[in-house]
């Protein structure tokens, strides 16, 4: 009698460890169908950055890391120049540990409010060039740029009054 309740428990132990693993393999399989359809880079977020302080604008772009990537990747954001001629480039090395890259141009001029400004986000290899994956996005200004002043309204890192914009008091 005891051998039998023995042998019952072993064979209900393995049917539970048979079923358990078989659970742990499937759902394996799941997520690497599930990550092998995502790409490798999205673009979360992105904008302009008016700052009426330093009167300058700039745009960027975040982007995520949706999988891990190989190594020897970079990646270039190429912005549309509102003036016109070649895009602003920007890049960084894709590195094993970063989950999010930002990418921020200088001071741009000549943006008008409403235009679509296209930025592409290309990852690349470095040594040979090859295009693994491109994004673009179009990123529209909804301020009038007229609103940013000729001349910073502070300089330094105090954030003192630029003296150039001081206006002479009227003696009566």
């Amino acid at each position: 009698m005891e051998f039998e309740k023995t042998r019952y428990f072993r064979l209900a132990v393995s049917l539970v460890v048979v079923l358990v693993g078989g659970t742990f393999i499937g759902l394996a399989v799941y997520n690497h169908q599930m990550q092998a359809e995502k790409t490798y880079m999205t673009i979360t977020g992105g904008g302009f950055i008016y700052n009426y302080r330093h009167a300058d604008i700039h745009y960027g772009i975040t982007a995520a890391v949706q999988r891990p990537t190989p190594t020897g990747l970079r990646l270039i954001a190429r912005f549309e120049n509102p003036t016109g001629g070649q895009p602003i480039t920007l890049q960084h090395a894709i590195t094993a540990r970063a989950t999010r890259y930002s990418f921020e141009t200088p001071p741009v001029q000549g943006v008008k409010e409403g235009h679509p400004y296209k930025v592409t986000l290309t990852l690349e290899e470095n040594a040979s060039g090859k295009v693994i994956e491109t994004h673009e996005r179009h990123l529209v200004s909804d301020v009038d740029p007229g609103l940013v002043p000729d001349s910073p309204l502070t300089i330094g890192p105090g954030y003192h009054r630029n003296p150039e914009r001081e206006r002479p008091t009227s003696v009566n």
